[in-house]
């Protein structure tokens, strides 16, 4: 301060004080100018220059102190992000020397911090992997690229896992380079990645199989295929998509000639229309066509089809067999089949040939004895008008009789489909009830009818078919012979039956059939008459069966009498 007072009173006695401040002054007095008391002005401004250098070092003390806590809490985050970081961060020397380390690599190596620091970082690394690490690593020194590697390492207690190196040159303080690597666990990426490869070896495996699998068996679906007889098409809205040799063959062409192609290209024009309406939907009967080969010749031919998915097409596929060989058989067969049944026909006729001419030898000896009678009486002129003309009438009677004979004689050993006319059961029937009511009267024998009106015609012979219901109707009038009064009663009725044609039953309420006669009903030559020829029920079946129908008998559930039951296909009708 005394320095300060001389300065100022050398200044006052020499000169003005500077302008800016007393402050200015005094730093640049000299002590020999100090020599008075500084004023109240100067001592002010003295004063204002001491608070102002007081306020600067509070600001910079505060400035300080922030810059302190920024540096904690920086420190604070470097702590966080780096030793707390999910990954690993270590420092290594150009040889592989742990120089630092976080918290996280110090984990996953089953360690510390301090238990790593200055050990090799190849101790952990497992010595299958350590040459393939050691050539990442020179390669990272040379060539100051970033290298990135995955190797097994080798915790402290002995357990191996894989990790993720990614290492980059940094340089040190002094200018040496060392390694920073940043350090990741796989084991469980690389379990995964085996695992997916494992499955994907498994899933090829499975699928080399399969598609093995499939190669065998759509080579066996292919020769079954080609080994059957018949024909198979698989067709798409009537378009040929596939088929088999089979298929082709049946029309003569090469199978890919007729994939592409409509399916009626391969059908006779007179059956094109049935052919595509069964091959839309799901058609499932069979049914015959005319097919066309690529001679353009006609066969005949059977096709049976479905709906099926193919390939993921909804498609139908359709077994296809040639009916050409078939039909030559079954018509050989027919014939042979005709033949056969003339054969039996002819042998029928020589076996009632016998019983015929016993049968025609007592109307022949009435006939000779009423011309001897009429002869006599004639020369002699001893009858009369009347009884001749009786005479006369039995002469016609034994006549007509053996005509019918001898007309149902030649139709059996004859029958030909051309002589048959259609007719109506009940009006045939109707016909013959008239020649069964006065036997049947005689005998006391009640004939009940019930005829239905709807039924269908049939293609018959009128006199054949009369003579069937004649040989039923008077077996029932002798079955009922001996019957009580009030069960001499015969049905005849007729009925349309589903699927069949026209039924007729004469039904009796005598004693029944056994069974020993039941099995041999229809023989020739045999009858429980003593008169009996045994030749109606054999010439009833045989005349049935030539109109195609079939002739049963049965007892009857109430137990009185039987039922002769007739079948005949029915006609159908003409269309108006």
């Amino acid at each position: 301060m005394a320095m300060a007072a001389g300065t100022h009173n050398v200044n006052e006695g020499t000169q003005a004080p500077p302008k800016g401040g007393g402050s200015g002054a005094l730093e640049s007095a000299t002590p020999a100018e100090i020599t008075g008391p500084p004023s109240s002005l100067e001592m002010r401004r003295l004063l204002h220059d001491q608070q102002m250098y007081r306020l600067e070092l509070e600001m910079q003390n505060d400035e300080l102190r922030r810059t302190q806590a920024e540096l904690d809490i920086a420190r604070e985050r470097y702590f966080d992000l780096y030793n707390l970081a999910p990954v690993g961060f270590l420092t290594l020397s150009r040889k592989m020397v742990i120089l630092e380390t976080n918290f996280t690599a110090a984990t996953m190596l089953g360690t510390t911090r301090k238990e790593l620091t200055l050990r090799s970082f190849f101790r952990f690394i497992i010595q299958e992997d350590q040459d393939y690490h050691y050539r990442h690593t020179k390669k990272l020194f040379e060539t100051r690229e970033p290298q990135v590697c995955e190797v097994r390492m080798v915790k402290a207690d002995g357990t191996r896992f894989w990790v993720r190196l990614e290492a980059s040159v940094v340089q040190g303080d002094e200018g040496v380079a060392m390694a920073r690597v940043v350090m990741s666990d796989v084991t469980a990426k690389r379990h995964a990645e085996q695992t997916l490869r494992d499955w994907g070896a498994s899933l090829e495996q499975q699928v080399s199989e399969r598609t093995e699998k499939l190669k065998l068996s759509e080579d066996r679906f292919r020769q079954l295929s080609e080994a059957t007889f018949e024909g198979v098409a698989v067709s798409e809205n009537g378009i040929l998509l596939d088929g088999n040799l089979r298929f082709a063959e049946i029309h003569r062409y090469r199978l890919e000639e007729m994939t592409g192609r409509p399916i009626t290209d391969f059908v006779a024009p007179e059956s094109r229309a049935l052919v595509s309406s069964n091959s839309l939907g799901d058609f499932r009967e069979a049914y015959e066509y005319f097919g066309l080969r690529k001679d353009g010749s006609i066969f005949p031919a059977e096709a049976h089809g479905r709906a099926r998915i193919w390939q993921g097409k909804s498609t139908r596929v359709t077994a296809l067999r040639d009916l050409t060989l078939t039909k030559q058989v079954t018509a050989e067969l027919q014939a042979k089949q005709s033949e056969l049944e003339r054969a039996q026909q002819l042998a029928l006729v020589s076996e009632v040939s016998a019983g015929i001419v016993h049968q025609l030898a007592q109307p022949l000896s009435a006939l000779g004895a009423n011309v001897f009678t009429a002869i006599s009486n004639l020369e002699q002129r001893a009858l009369p008008t009347s009884e001749m003309l009786e005479i006369l009438h039995d002469l016609q009677d034994g006549v007509a009789s053996m005509r019918d004979i001898v007309t149902h004689l030649r139709a059996l050993t004859n029958p030909q489909p051309s002589d048959r006319v259609e007719i109506g059961v009940n009006v045939m029937i109707e016909e013959v009830l008239p020649l069964l009511r006065q036997k049947a009267a005689s005998r006391r024998v009640r004939i009940e009818v019930d005829l239905d009106p709807d039924l269908p015609p049939v293609q018959a012979d009128f006199v054949q078919l009369s003579q069937v219901i004649l040989n039923l109707s008077r077996n029932a009038l002798e079955a009922c012979h001996d019957c009580p009064p009030e069960r001499r009663i015969i049905a005849i009725t007729t009925r349309a039956t589903t699927g069949e044609g026209v039924e007729i039953r004469v039904r009796d309420a005598g004693t029944g059939i056994a069974p020993e006669i039941m099995a041999r009903l229809f023989s020739p030559f045999f009858s429980t008459k003593a008169d009996g020829l045994g030749i109606g029920l054999r010439l009833s079946q045989t005349i049935v069966q030539a109109h195609g129908g079939r002739i049963t008998c049965e007892n009857n559930a109430a137990g009185f009498g039987a039922t002769f039951r007739v079948v005949l296909p029915a006609r159908p009708p003409s269309p108006q």
